[in-house]
Formats: structure tokens, C-alpha cells, sequence
């Protein structure tokens, strides 16, 4: 089952105007139907304005055979 990460650059936290956010929703048969409330993990900007999630991609950076994460902010 195939995981989806959604990227909100421009999510505002309690302080913190466009730290943005990223989502996680691990695969399943409820995915299409949940909204970012239901991810089932997220990562927050730290700092205003740093606009996490404006990049992400993913690929075998360390050559471990492992698929890695990327998550880039402004």
C-alpha cells in the first residue's frame, strides 16, 4: 500500500505565520476520504515564515536500498 506526504509551505502554526507543514497518510482503503486532521504523522515549521513542506521529494540517498525523505522549507 503506497504512502502520501502533502506539503502546506504556507500553513500557519499558533505563532508562527507560514511555518508550514507536512502530512503523512500511510496507505490503506480509507486514504482518498481523510482530511489533514487524520494524517497519520506530521512535521511542523519551527520558525515563522520557514515554510516547510514548499519541497519534497524522495530517493535512495545513501545508497542503503532504503527510500529517504527530503523535506525542504524556505
Amino acid at each position: 500500500q503506497a504512502d502520501i506526504m502533502v506539503g502546506a509551505a504556507l500553513h500557519d502554526a499558533p505563532g508562527r505565520t507560514d511555518a508550514g507543514c507536512v502530512y503523512l497518510f500511510q496507505g490503506g482503503a480509507t486514504l482518498s476520504s481523510r482530511g489533514a486532521e487524520s494524517a497519520d504523522m506530521t512535521f511542523d515549521g519551527a520558525s515563522l515564515n520557514d515554510q516547510v513542506g514548499n519541497r519534497i521529494t524522495c530517493g535512495d540517498l545513501n545508497g542503503d536500498g532504503f527510500t529517504d525523505l527530503v523535506i525542504a522549507s524556505q
